[in-house]
């Protein structure tokens, strides 16, 4: 995700000094590179199957479709496709809990930034910062009334809310079902991937979805809304 803090770093130096920038410092770095190891399983995912496909191969589908009966079957060929499928989810679980918890750290930026500790009446403890406990805090300061709002679209949003039932389905209670598929509903090219199923969370249904679908809808919509957040956590400090 191409994401700048340069901004938000000037205006916290200037308004509350180099230890504010030493606190905040970690967690933007850590936002950072969670966002590239969230890339690096999405981009690992995708090639693990490209790997499996034959390059030549004008109907990708139809290779797909004899290699999930060569799975069926147990021949050698399905049994490193198999390898290849557990691969896959391995890498989107991965994926799902890196672009997860950019939330939570985004939380921390947010805390440290606008120093929190000196408008609440009681501090929140570093372990329960979380991306909705903060918009919960910051709903009564009238300079972050813009920022509360985006953040609430964000929480609110499908892809937040899949996600966030993703991990904590996968994490906490059990794994989702899962297998490659091929699609031949009304479409003009047939779809395949690694397709997960349909989970229910929080009594709230979620339905079946492609891989790609996850990850590009998510990475889209994550690097608009915090570039989205973070403009308007900027424009906080502005008001201050």
């Amino acid at each position: 995700m191409s994401i700048s803090f340069k901004s938000l770093l000037m205006q916290v130096s200037q308004k509350q000094g180099d230890t504010q920038i030493e606190i905040l410092k970690p967690f933007i770095n850590s936002f950072v590179w969670k966002s590239f190891i969230a890339k690096y399983h999405s981009e690992e995912l995708k090639d693990l199957i490209r790997k499996e496909i034959s390059q030549t191969s004008t109907e990708e589908y139809v290779e797909i479709v004899k290699l999930i009966f060569e799975s069926v079957a147990g021949t050698e060929k399905g049994n490193q496709f198999d390898v290849a499928v557990f691969k896959a989810e391995a890498h989107l679980i991965a994926f799902a809990q890196s672009i997860h918890s950019l939330g939570d750290i985004f939380a921390q930026i947010i805390y440290t930034s606008l120093n929190l500790d000196t408008k609440l009446k009681k501090p929140i403890q570093l372990k329960l910062r979380t991306i909705s406990k903060i918009n919960e805090c910051i709903s009564n300061i009238h300079e972050c009334r813009k920022l509360h709002s985006e953040l609430n679209c964000f929480l609110k949003s499908d892809q937040f809310k899949y996600i966030n039932a993703y991990v904590n389905t996968t994490k906490h209670r059990s794994l989702i079902p899962a297998n490659y598929s091929v699609s031949f509903s009304e479409r003009i090219k047939p779809m395949h991937g690694f397709k997960i199923a349909k989970f229910s969370y929080n009594d709230y249904s979620f339905e079946p979805k492609f891989s790609n679908e996850i990850i590009e809808d998510t990475l889209v919509y994550f690097e608009k809304s915090y570039n989205t957040i973070l403009t308007e956590l900027n424009n906080c400090l502005n008001e201050k």
